[in-house]
């Protein structure tokens, strides 16, 4: 699939071997000149916390000198931060990971989770981490067909 938005392109392309059906995602950002991408927004360059640490503001910085020169990418998951590691070549700067598994009611059941280890990695490793938690039911939950009817 490819559409053309102004001067920029973006094209998609699916890799159906894939047991996941994972999608191989190539960008391409062909702006006609560099005024039009950057005039879009204005970047002060400053951050609204004035009391964030140094690690905010170094990756803050980071981020800011990236714009309209180059894209970070990131990926969801460690399983697929891996593939793309091993299928492409290159690491994504960025690997989000989800807490969920850290709910007491999923530890109750088994589940455990390896994203504040492999966050620290990553971090280690010159990554950038985000986090999300997908916060799992706290109680009643029907673990079995006998518990719903």
């Amino acid at each position: 699939m490819s559409m053309d938005i102004r001067h920029s392109t973006l094209s998609f392309s699916v890799d159906l071997r894939s047991p996941m059906l994972r999608p191989l995602i190539q960008v391409f950002v062909l702006v006609g000149s560099a005024g039009l991408a950057l005039g879009q927004h204005s970047l002060t360059g400053t951050l609204s916390n004035r009391s964030s640490n140094t690690i905010t503001k170094n990756l803050f910085s980071f981020i800011v000198s990236k714009y309209g020169k180059n894209i970070l990418s990131g990926q969801q998951d460690v399983t697929s931060y891996n593939w793309v590691k091993s299928n492409i070549g290159k690491s994504p700067a960025i690997l989000g990971l989800d807490m969920m598994d850290y709910s007491p009611s999923r530890v109750q059941y088994g589940t455990s989770s390896r994203a504040v280890e492999d966050a620290i990695a990553h971090h280690n490793n010159g990554g950038i981490v985000t986090f999300c938690w997908h916060w799992n039911a706290p109680s009643g939950l029907y673990n079995s067909a006998s518990q719903r009817m």
